[in-house]
């Protein structure tokens, strides 16, 4: 495949996120999956039981070795 990629005989497709045909979570889920991480009351196993996907798949996603391109911004409190 990488011949063809390199003599343009076809052309590269951005497989990453949703786009990923395997891909069982959407951008959305991921940045809830990221919102339930960040406030920490609930285990990696119970997370990844809500959106159908393993322990790991959750582990992956918090340390950034997986949807690492999915930034969430603190929520901003005001007093």
């Amino acid at each position: 495949m990488s011949h063809a990629h390199s003599n343009g005989l076809r052309p590269k497709l951005n497989t990453q996120g949703e786009k990923n045909g395997f891909s069982k979570l959407t951008e959305a889920q991921v940045i809830e999956i990221k919102q339930l991480l960040a406030e920490g009351n609930l285990k990696q196993k119970t997370i990844g039981s809500q959106f159908n996907v393993s322990r790991e798949t959750i582990s992956s996603i918090k340390s950034g070795r997986r949807w690492q391109k999915v930034i969430i911004l603190p929520n901003k409190t005001v007093a």
